[in-house]
């Protein structure tokens, strides 16, 4: 049985480099930005720097599927909150797995699959929809696919 990636053994620079340079880039994006976002949504950020940096070749790290993903989710999350203000009986977790489910169901139809993405969904319904808040996730996105546009050429899929 093996637990380390048999990849590893020829590729240890770029596995440390690229997982500096993922962290770096989260780093600047973060610290340089005044926000107060909730877990979910920072977690599906966290995620999202993940699938780029790790899969860059692959399509789960293309442009399509992380922003495609995102939509889908702010299309589901919000429209589950609507409905959270128009009737406060209902619990937001039952919205918030309806908008998970409905979220995953878009993302696979339409063929932009980024699972961070639903956790962004339920971030929306549980803590109430934000433009700013999502505005900040696409602009994290762009700038996590720009900084992966720019190293392109040296780095290599690790997954």
């Amino acid at each position: 049985m093996r637990f380390v990636d048999k990849k590893f053994k020829n590729n240890k620079k770029q596995y440390i480099l690229q997982c500096l340079l993922a962290t770096a880039a989260l780093v600047l994006i973060l610290i340089s930005v005044d926000f107060v976002l909730h877990t979910a949504i920072v977690a599906s950020l966290g995620a999202t720097s993940f699938i780029v940096f790790t899969m860059p070749h692959k399509n789960r790290g293309k442009a399509r599927y992380i922003l495609g993903g995102y939509m889908f989710s702010v299309i589901t999350g919000g429209i589950c909150s609507i409905f959270i203000n128009l009737n406060p009986n209902i619990t937001p977790g039952i919205l918030g797995a309806i908008a998970v489910g409905l979220c995953m169901f878009l993302m696979v139809v339409f063929n932009a699959e980024h699972p961070p993405a639903a956790a962004l969904a339920l971030g929306i319904v549980i803590e109430g929809f934000d433009i700013k808040t999502i505005i900040f996730v696409f602009f994290v996105s762009c700038l996590l696919l720009f900084v992966k546009y720019l190293n392109r050429r040296w780095i290599i899929d690790l997954v």
